[in-house]
């Protein structure tokens, strides 16, 4: 007989050789001899672990270890025991004991990273990894493990060296060439990794894995053939592998084979039915082929299987919004998102169907959201950045375009906004800088041609500018940048003659487009200006008229006349509109004709598409009656025009922007006119007026306008004294000497002509102590082009002119005091510097042109009354500025005189009532069209006539008005106020907090708060006004109770008069209940009022408060059918409640339909907030989300009448912001008998399907053939109804031939054709649709088909249909004696007869 440690030897032989049966029983017998012994214990347990019977492997190791403690294996295997039921922390105690024991053994640390790495401690892993490797640096398993860890962890540098280490150590080892390629794959070495692929199939070459993973690099590398060819391999060696099948699907659709892809994916499905995974790439193909139907039942498959699917719901949800379904798709996004509040692309649904119902603020909203969560998101990021820019919110643009660059440098369309916010800082550098960066990310990017076009004109770069619009127009071939094209002029002309060639090359283009019937819709799209046009020196009215033609105007007014829907009160309403409202010369010459215009007359309007922040644009703000921001979406802001209904629009300039011109494409007011902001005609047919001056205009004036032209006796400007600033800055500070003489010339560099050139050469010649002063532009471009022009004109005298920096009004102002003289440019003088020299007295020496916009100075001497610094020639203008010049005694004389006149020119009120008398005037006589004839005014007349309209939209809401009407309509939301089921788009507040419940308890807690949407509409029927995404569950009322707090001595007197009103219409001993208490203040009055009554608060979330028994507290809430039973109520109040529910109406009527079955005559009275004053008023602070419900009079009061017999009282009160109404309710018997009506209907089917189940199994188990005849519709509905399934009832037939073939829904008969009953014929005919039996027994009849019992169901119960008594008989039918039973032909008998037919 062997010694113990001879058997214990053959146990670990037998052990070593895998036979682990005997070596179980061995170490079993060794255990018999000796209980304690440790190694038997130890290996019995380790045996039990190959077996994976960890608890027995765990009890027989713990045993070895209670002999002996002191060995790491014991620690190590007992780990791996731990690990194998899961028990990780008792793993990692064991091996970390293990490794305390034996700190030098690899393995035990080696075993402790695997089960650090499945507790997700992977850092921990990676760092026990890498000490493994320190005790033994060539641990094949441990190099794997790292590798692939740091794979996952994205240490992708790191995990590439490790997989370098293990191909050296085994080159030939296809794990090591693998993994390589895994990680050389995620890297930037496309090459290295391709080639690691082909090493590792060389080693393994039918290793599917590794095809997979080539498959996958070789697609994302678009090597789309190759992964093909790879993937097919691996379909030969495993053809039902479903994901090989899957991946070669996913391919294909990559490659737009979508035949092919669709074709893979339903072998796949073969092979794996329910995998959700492979049907949501077959919907994506079906998706991407256009099979768009196809592809949403693919998707809602998906969804079936798996409801929180996130791609298949995102991509159903938008293949749902593309049809136009918003609202289905909105609740797609929603539930996707209730399953996981962080999945992006919810959000990103959800973001998207707002934006295309024009819910802005709510779309904001969930962008935000989701770039707060993923903010890398570029789709999001973009929306926002596009919707804030068309807000005009350029602090949140740029933000979002800043963040978005750190994570997408590469994005074109990012470098574009960016070069939009610089330009728009006018730094222009960096945005042409940004604008080229974006066209070499991306050349074809259009817009960011267009933009660098502008940049490069602002710059003077005009051959570059044309580069870029033709580069446009080749991208996109549109009208408007054929325009652009046609009318791009240079802002610094070189010559006399290129003005001519530019003009003349102008006008031939514009005929061009004429020729080539070219039309621009310039009401939605952006209008290129002919801005330097007005600079050239020309009558501009027969090129800007011929222009104006290629557009569509829309003279007809945009809103009724006949039925407005603005309140007025006796006042005309007027708009002042340009986006110049700033400090700008046009700001300047318009702050006070806004701000002095008479009120009692007139409402002051000022409208911008721009937003502003200056002194000029607060200013100007503040002095309005309302102030309009339009955004720069034209659509958009052309609606909020029409909104306005105006009486009047007076443009402040039309020309300086493209924006503002495209909006006077279309009729606004019934009046509308432009002034001189941008002094030449606009050509267009939608301008009736162009107000100017006697002052200022030629004789022949009206010939250079297509308006008709109001010459005022004043100026058309309310310009205030500009004051000199308290310290006045010597020469030196601006780089001039006292010595010299000072020629300022402080213009826009635009302004100065050819022409003008011979006049500063003449000063310079004339005085050679003469310096012209002159301010360069902010890119010196303009500058040098006038340099180089001047160096032709006049080159040795160029160095002898300044041109100082721009800069601030004080210094600008300083500059003038300083100044000589000033010169006024030939053919467009100043504007806010003629005023400012007036002001200071510096005089101005002016040639005026033949045209308005040179003739400003003139005006102003004009109104002065002094002509002294006006010439009539070249010559006379170097004469004179020199004398002035040079003879400082003439230039004191010239600075009194004008200093003493120039009060005249300042705060000129005359202007402004001379503007309202002339409105009044041309509003008499808009309808006609024919000129105003007022003698206050110098109206010319015009040959230009406007063309009448001939649409009858004048007297009717547009079409335009209507479509908008329909588009915002809701056709599936219901009224909570009165049940209609139309309403449209109110109010969109985006995505808010709570704010009456929340009560977060630190600042953190209320900025992470959740937001929710704000979605009001508004019912067309009743006006309530109800938030449509409200969710009730959002909403903690249980937790924090919704008390009022109104201590005010106004709302103490309005609760006084609601108690007063109440307690007058009670009974002698009323009963009376309030529904949400709150304390019981109310409650509480009565019944000190009336102490014979009876008085029950019910409001579950507050502590009420009973005075001693005063008042009954229920903490609990109020159910009408109960209570209403119990207590039998005189009157039920309910205050500030009904705002709060998602359906008041139901409520309402549910009290009512209460004290009906509890025959109980009561009244109700409700109080809610009234909107009625919030409408009037504009306020929007009104609608927060715990407010669902806002009532109006009319709504209030077309709720009670839903649900009450009549309503007594409805009625105002706490300044007209609550209403309450009373309202009585008498039983109506009718609704108690249809419910009891109803109950019973339903009682009788329960009892119905009870007996009829029994027949059912009655006529199954009896063995008799039955055929159910009809297998949709009705006849499916009774089939599912009373479970005739499959395995009982197989026979389904029809006598529709397109049924034929399918199978019945939800049961899965297959349905049969009625003959198959001739040739099979069964013993009983069920007909499924009693109320179509005679027919079809007709049809039974007729067709010779063979049966015993024809069964019908009638009263519960079936029947048989001839012998049985019942309504569905035919009444042309013989009775049941004279039907005689059919005799049947055999098929072929019924064959020949037929044949015999035909031959007759």
């Amino acid at each position: 007989m062997p010694s113990l440690k001879e058997l214990l030897g053959t146990a670990v032989q037998q052990h070593q050789a895998g036979n682990l049966p005997l070596a179980e029983q061995l170490y079993r017998e060794v255990l018999q001899h000796d209980p304690g012994q440790a190694d038997a214990l130890h290996l019995l347990g380790v045996v039990y672990l190959h077996l994976k019977q960890f608890s027995k492997a765990i009890d027989f190791i713990t045993r070895a270890i209670s002999q002996n403690d002191g060995i790491g294996a014991f620690f190590s295997n007992r780990g791996a025991a731990c690990k194998g039921l899961g028990k990780f922390e008792d793993a990692i105690t064991n091996y970390q004991r293990a490794i305390e024991l034996e700190p030098r053994n690899a393995a035990f640390t080696y075993n402790l990273a695997i089960t650090l790495a499945l507790t997700g401690e992977k850092q921990q892993a990676i760092k026990a990894y890498r000490k493994a490797l320190e005790l033994k640096p060539g641990y094949p398993d441990v190099l794997i493990n790292l590798g692939n860890l740091l794979l996952e962890t994205d240490e992708i540098e790191e995990a590439i060296q490790i997989c370098q280490r293990l191909v050296q150590l085994s080159p030939d080892l296809h794990t090591a060439q693998f993994n390589l390629a895994n990680a050389l794959a995620k890297s930037d070495a496309p090459e290295s990794a391709e080639a690691a692929y082909e090493r590792a199939l060389q080693l393994a070459p039918h290793h599917l894995d590794t095809m997979k993973n080539y498959a996958v690099f070789l697609s994302a590398q678009e090597k789309y053939e190759a992964a093909i060819s790879v993937l097919r391999k691996a379909a030969v060696l495993e053809p039902r592998n479903w994901e090989v099948l899957n991946n070669l699907g996913i391919v294909y659709t990559e490659q737009e084979a979508f035949e092919s892809a669709i074709s893979c994916f339903d072998e796949a499905l073969k092979y794996a039915p329910e995998n959700c995974d492979i049907r949501f790439h077959l919907g994506k193909a079906l998706e991407a082929s256009k099979q768009t139907h196809e592809a949403m039942i693919v998707f809602r498959d998906v969804l079936k299987k798996q409801p929180h699917h996130p791609g298949a719901a995102f991509h159903l949800g938008s293949l749902v919004a593309m049809l136009g379904d918003y609202g289905q798709a909105y609740d797609i996004f929603q539930r996707l998102y209730q399953s996981d509040p962080t999945n992006t692309a919810s959000l990103f649904g959800m973001g998207s169907v707002r934006l295309k119902q024009g819910k802005v603020g709510s779309a904001v909203g969930y962008f935000e959201t989701l770039a707060g969560l993923e903010p890398d998101h570029l789709p999001s990021r973009l929306h926002l950045i596009d919707l804030y820019s068309r807000q005009m919110r350029n602090h949140e643009v740029e933000k979002h375009v800043e963040e978005a660059l750190v994570t997408h440098p590469e994005n074109a369309v990012l470098w574009n906004y960016k070069g939009h916010i610089q330009n728009q800082k006018k730094q222009f550098k960096k945005a042409l800088k940004s604008f080229l960066q974006a066209v070499e990310l991306d050349d074809t990017y259009l817009h960011s041609y267009s933009n660098l076009a502008t940049v490069y004109q602002s710059m003077g770069m005009f051959a570059e500018a044309k580069q870029a619009l033709e580069k446009a127009y080749e991208l996109a071939p549109l009208p408007e940048y054929r325009l652009a094209l046609a009318s791009l002029l240079p802002p610094i002309p070189a010559s006399l003659d290129e003005i001519q060639e530019v003009r003349d090359t102008f006008v031939q283009n514009i005929e061009e487009m004429h020729d080539d019937k070219v039309q621009i819709d310039a009401s939605i799209k952006l209008t290129p200006g002919t801005f330097y046009l007005a600079y050239q020196g020309y009558n501009d009215r027969p090129i800007i008229e011929r222009m104006a033609e290629l557009y569509r105007v829309k003279n007809d007014l945009s809103w009724n006349p006949e039925a407005p829907t603005v309140e007025r009160n006796g006042k005309i309403r007027i708009g002042f509109i340009s986006s110049l409202f700033y400090n700008h010369t046009i700001g300047s010459l318009m702050k006070g004709i806004i701000r002095n215009f008479d009120r009692e007359k007139y409402h002051v309007i000022t409208i911008s598409p721009t937003k502003y922040m200056d002194a000029v644009a607060t200013e100007i703000r503040s002095d309005s009656d309302e102030y309009v921001f339009l955004g720069i979406e034209l659509r958009q802001a052309s609606q909020v025009l029409q909104s306005l209904e105006l009486d009047v629009l007076f443009y402040a300039d039309i020309g300086m922007d493209p924006f503002i011109f495209s909006l006077a494409t279309t009729r606004h007011a019934p009046v509308q006119c432009v002034t001189w902001g941008h002094p030449i005609t606009t050509g267009l047919k939608t301008i009736d007026y162009f107000i100017s001056s006697k002052l200022i205009e030629p004789e022949d004036a009206q010939e250079h306008y297509s308006e008709q032209l109001v010459q005022l006796d004043s100026l058309p400007s309310y310009y205030y004294r500009p004051a000199l600033p308290e310290k006045i800055k010597n020469r030196a500070a601006f780089g001039l000497s006292d010595d010299e003489h000072v020629y300022a010339c402080p213009q826009t560099l635009f302004k100065i002509h050819p022409e003008f050139d011979q006049i500063l050469a003449g000063i310079l010649e004339r005085d050679s102590q003469a310096r012209i002063v002159m301010i360069r532009d902010q890119t010196s471009k303009w500058k040098d082009l006038l340099v180089t022009r001047f160096k032709k004109s006049f080159p040795e005298l160029v160095d002898r002119i300044l041109f100082l920096r721009g800069m601030s009004t004080p210094d600008f102002l300083n500059l003038i005091y300083i100044s000589d003289v000033l010169l006024d440019p030939l053919h467009f003088g100043g504007g806010n510097t003629s005023y400012q020299s007036m002001a200071i007295g510096t005089p101005v020496v002016t040639l005026p042109a033949k045209y308005m916009r040179g003739r400003g100075m003139l005006a102003i001497y004009n109104k002065m009354g002094l002509q002294d610094c006006v010439v009539n020639s070249i010559d006379e203008y170097i004469e004179l500025a020199c004398r002035i010049g040079s003879d400082e005694t003439f230039r004191d004389q010239l600075r009194l005189k004008i200093l003493s006149k120039s009060h005249l020119v300042f705060e000129d009120i005359n202007t402004i009532r001379e503007l309202e008398t002339f409105f009044v005037s041309a509003l008499e006589h808009c309808n006609t069209r024919q000129p105003v004839n007022q003698p206050l005014l110098s109206l010319s007349s015009s040959d230009n006539s406007k063309e009448p309209s001939m649409d009858a939209s004048i007297n009717q809401p547009g079409n335009a008005d209507h479509i908008k009407i329909l588009n915002s309509a809701m056709q599936n939301y219901t009224c909570p106020a009165c049940g209609y089921h139309i309403a449209v788009q109110f109010y969109d507040g985006g995505l808010l907090p709570l704010t009456t419940l929340a009560w977060p308890q630190s600042s953190e807690e209320a900025q992470a708060m959740e937001r929710l949407p704000h979605d009001f509409m508004r019912c067309v029927d009743c006006g309530h006004i109800s938030n449509a995404a409200f969710d009730y569950a959002k909403v903690p009322y249980s937790d924090k109770p919704n008390l009022m707090f109104n201590k005010g001595a106004i709302w103490s007197e309005h609760l006084q008069k609601v108690c007063d009103l109440i307690a007058v219409r009670l009974p002698e001993n009323p009963t009376v209940v309030e529904i949400g208490c709150g304390e019981g203040h109310l409650l509480r009055s009565l019944a000190k009022k009336i102490p014979s009554g009876k008085f029950i608060g019910f409001d579950p979330n507050a502590e009420i408060e009973t005075e001693d028994g005063l008042i009954e507290a229920r903490t609990m809430l109020f159910e009408p059918g109960l209570h209403l039973s119990e207590l039998q109520p005189d009157l039920i109040i309910s205050r500030h409640v009904f705002e709060h529910l998602m359906n008041p109406l139901g409520f309402a009527q549910e009290v009512a339909f209460a004290a009906n079955v509890a025959e109980c005559a009561t009244s109700l009275f409700i109080e809610v907030p009234c909107i009625d004053g919030v409408l009037a008023a504009g306020r929007t602070v009104d609608f927060f989300y715990e407010h669902n419900s806002h009532f109006t009079t009319q709504s209030l009061e077309r709720l009670l009448k839903r649900c009450a017999t009549s309503v007594d009282l409805i009625e105002t009160s706490y300044n007209d912001e609550v209403i309450y109404g009373i309202a009585s309710f008498q039983p109506q018997s009718h609704q108690v008998e249809l419910a009891r009506q109803a109950i019973a209907f339903q009682e009788k089917a329960r009892l119905s399907a009870t007996q009829l189940a029994v027949q059912f199994d009655e006529l199954a188990e009896s063995g008799t053939r039955t055929a159910i005849w009809g297998g949709t519709g009705k006849a499916a509905a009774f089939i599912n109804q009373h479970k005739l399934d499959k395995q009982r009832f197989p026979t389904v037939v029809d006598s529709d031939m397109n049924k034929v073939g399918t199978f019945v829904p939800g049961t899965g008969q297959e349905i049969l054709f009625r003959d198959g009953l001739v040739e099979q014929p069964v013993d009983v005919i069920l007909i499924a649709t009693q109320w179509r039996a005679a027919d079809i027994v007709l049809e039974i009849q007729r067709n010779q088909i063979p049966f015993e019992t024809i069964l019908i169901e009638y009263q519960g119960k079936l029947i048989d249909y001839f012998q049985d008594q019942h309504p569905y008989r035919s009444s042309e039918s013989p009775s049941e004696k004279q039907v005689p039973r059919p005799q049947f032909l055999s098929q072929k008998n019924r064959q020949r007869e037929s044949n015999e037919l035909d031959l007759n």
